[in-house]
């Protein structure tokens, strides 16, 4: 026993090992002071931010650094408008309800949103009458407001204009890489949004099958959130199943594994008036938000209002 002890001692090889383990009292260290950052409890705020929806952060624990999100949903169930609806909040520091954040995190954080499926003036667009409560088509058709709408029109343009958000078109994956650290580093942007993953691309694997490509930005994403210690929600198109009066589940992301395994947290948006035969069809207004898979936190359904007609979500209590 002493000669084998001697020879893993005079071994360089193993020697250099012990600097590969960790001591159990610094681990224990610094997992207490994960846990003081995490708990609300306690006088210091908690690490993860609210994404704006009470009842979807009872659930889901709100936006942790370092994890990747992952909203997933059908065609033209609100996507896009849900990711819009929490940069909003996130932005300005105050839920959909307009209560401020807890504690420290009552004030605004900086975000950063990668549009690759519409120009970030139809974004702006979209948010602004949102916000304002006037409906859509409005807005994208130039029909004349009145006096009341015109003046909620400017009071929503200036309040957006003074949060703390980026608007990128670009969908190259390492230029978007790229493009988040300087952000961070100039501006401490604090949530990373991409719109969406289908469009997105790794041009060095481009001619060599999307499975592999899909699978190089999988792991870009989440070594982006590592990285830099952010949040990021991406949103992801979900493939239709034969049944589509089903609601969306997990196999839905059969064409898209890959970020299915990355992903910290998955998010499937539904609406029951969208689908065929359907009791709460005659529901228009509800939506659910399937809290479908967490590494930290419970699993579970979310019912949410959506105002289809200025594009908004609310919290459903």
């Amino acid at each position: 026993m002493d000669k084998k002890t001697k020879q893993c001692s005079d071994n360089p090889e193993t020697t250099d090992m012990g600097n590969a383990f960790f001591e159990l009292g610094k681990q224990l260290h610094k997992t207490w002071t994960d846990m003081d950052r995490v708990f609300p409890k306690w006088p210091k705020s908690p690490a993860s931010i609210s994404t704006g929806f009470h009842s979807l952060d009872r659930i889901m624990g709100g936006l942790r650094p370092s994890e990747l999100v992952v909203l997933g949903g059908r065609p033209r169930v609100g996507k896009t408008a849900l990711a819009c609806n929490i940069m909003e909040c996130v932005a300005s520091g105050k839920a959909m309800d307009r209560t401020p954040f807890y504690r420290d995190h009552a004030r605004k954080h900086p975000v950063a949103i990668f549009s690759c499926d519409m120009s970030g003036t139809s974004l702006a667009q979209r948010m602004i009458g949102s916000l304002a409560g006037i409906p859509a088509y409005k807005i994208e058709t130039g029909f004349p407001l009145s006096p009341a709408e015109k003046k909620q029109l400017v009071k929503a343009a200036k309040y957006l204009q003074g949060l703390p958000v980026f608007i990128e078109e670009s969908n190259n994956i390492t230029e978007i890489f790229c493009r988040v650290e300087v952000l961070k580093n100039l501006h401490g942007v604090e949530c990373v949004i991409l719109d969406n993953i289908q469009h997105l691309r790794y041009h060095l694997l481009a001619r060599r099958g999307w499975a592999r490509e899909l699978n190089a930005i999988a792991i870009f994403l989440k070594s982006m959130t590592l990285e830099l210690d952010i949040p990021v929600l991406a949103l992801s198109q979900l493939a239709c199943p034969r049944d589509i009066s089903s609601k969306p589940t997990l196999a839905d992301f059969r064409d898209s594994e890959a970020i299915e395994r990355k992903a910290d947290t998955i998010l499937l948006l539904g609406r029951h008036c969208t689908t065929p035969v359907e009791a709460e069809c005659l529901d228009t207004h509800l939506a659910v938000v399937d809290v479908a898979k967490n590494g930290n936190g419970s699993l579970g359904e979310v019912e949410l209002t959506f105002d289809e007609e200025v594009i908004r979500f609310s919290d459903r209590f």
